[in-house]
């Protein structure tokens, strides 16, 4: 690391980190379309007009599951546990093939265009050393069950935060109740010792009789 990308605040690895996300989501899509017995398989299959007419059919289905979702979905700050939707794989397929040509007029990304995409990213990590065609690019894969994984594992981690927070709240809500009562009981404490000293007082005789009319 540089001194200038410490004076920055940049992350000197961002690049790299959107690189991987690129191929992790574009090999998800592929996998879904055209499933193999090995990465490198998927990659190298020639696209046909049943893969096309699958793929088109995979992003209408997602969407429309959106679509009947987004009025009950909540905003969650937990951006990253949609990383790997269909609807994000094709924005960004979208957003990156605007920027690589802007020679073609698309509305919609087909399949091919989606393997190449993937394909470019790929090569890429494989240029840099992070992948290697020596296992079929089994390292997008292990990255993507590692992503699998950690995800699962904050899902439980926030159920379980989740779970002692609510036993915190019960718990509170126990004492504030138990406080409660005895406030009220104090309250009528009070309240019937004031009431019987009053009784009390209307029947005592004065200690000192008035002498005036002697």
């Amino acid at each position: 690391m540089t001194s200038r990308e410490l004076n920055s605040g940049k992350d000197p690895h961002a690049e790299e980190k959107t690189l991987w996300v690129q191929a992790k989501r574009s090999v998800l899509a592929i996998l879904r379309v055209q499933p193999d017995q090995d990465l490198e398989a998927s990659l190298l299959r020639p696209v046909s007009e049943a893969d096309e007419q699958l793929w088109e059919e995979i992003l209408d289905a997602e969407i429309e599951n959106e679509m009947r979702q987004m009025p009950r979905r909540q905003p969650s700050a937990a951006a990253n546990d949609s990383a790997y939707r269909l609807e994000d794989i094709r924005s960004w397929v979208l957003f990156v093939f605007l920027e690589w040509t802007l020679t073609n007029s698309i509305h919609r990304l087909n399949f091919v265009a989606v393997k190449k995409l993937a394909l470019s990213a790929i090569l890429e990590l494989e240029e840099q050393g992070k992948i290697t065609r020596a296992d079929k690019f089994q390292g997008i894969l292990n990255a993507i069950a590692g992503d699998v994984r950690s995800k699962h594992r904050k899902r439980l981690q926030r159920q379980k935060e989740m779970a002692e927070m609510n036993e915190v709240l019960r718990q509170l809500a126990e004492r504030k109740k138990h406080f409660e009562e005895q406030i009220n009981s104090y309250h009528a404490f009070v309240e019937g010792s004031m009431n019987t000293m009053m009784q009390k007082g209307k029947g005592c005789v004065p200690l000192f009789r008035n002498t005036s009319s002697i």
